[in-house]
């Protein structure tokens, strides 16, 4: 079966890249290298020596809807993905407010993570996409390894993880501020902090679309 989605996403993830985006319905694709949600291999996620980045427009096969408890878009790849074409944030942005008028039940709350026996008893998949409007980004690389990504929505202050380590690169202890747009936020993979607490999937910052 073939998908053709733009891309809102091209995040580290271990092993490879994960890549998502939505359909011209909307809906939400995650193309995965396995049943097992494993990492496309990052050769995949560069067509003609250039690393794929939002706002791109892919296709490609898939062979399987494999959706999980906490990610209910993906698809099992079936072979490489092909660049179609580039659009501009103005083409789409029309396209990406509706987009963002959806509001899955994980990006209800700002907190950082959902706790994984949250997502048991939530019985079916879960949506593990979102796109949020926000009127300014701001990378910061003071807290750790990992820079975050702070912005606010609906009055509301989030302070995430930021993933997509190709495209606007932050300083270590820097910071880095951008104007309007949109953040693809995307639920990760199952993780105990220190080993010990009770496991939680944390929410990513992994794409942004700068107006």
């Amino acid at each position: 079966m073939r998908e053709e989605i733009l891309l809102l996403a091209n995040s580290r993830k271990p092993g490879g890249r994960c890549l998502a985006g939505v359909r011209s319905d909307g809906t939400w694709v995650r193309p995965v290298a396995s049943a097992e949600g494993a990492a496309i291999p990052v050769e995949y996620s560069v067509v003609s020596g250039r690393a794929l980045q939002p706002l791109d427009i892919v296709e490609f096969e898939v062979s399987a809807h494999v959706p999980r408890a906490h990610q209910a878009e993906d698809y099992l790849l079936a072979g490489p993905i092909r660049l179609v074409r580039s659009a501009t944030a103005s083409e789409v942005e029309p396209f990406l407010d509706s987009i963002a008028q959806n509001v899955p039940s994980f990006v209800q709350s700002t907190s950082e993570s959902v706790f994984a026996d949250e997502l048991e008893d939530h019985g079916t998949p879960m949506d593990s996409l979102a796109l949020m409007r926000t009127d300014r980004v701001t990378l910061d690389a003071t807290q750790g390894n990992t820079p975050r990504a702070r912005f606010t929505r609906d009055g509301q202050l989030w302070s995430i993880r930021y993933t997509d380590d190709l495209r606007y690169p932050v300083a270590a202890n820097g910071e880095l501020v951008l104007g309007a747009g949109f953040v693809c936020v995307s639920l990760a993979e199952e993780f105990s902090p220190y080993g010990t607490a009770a496991p939680r999937h944390y929410k990513l910052a992994a794409g942004l679309i700068l107006e």
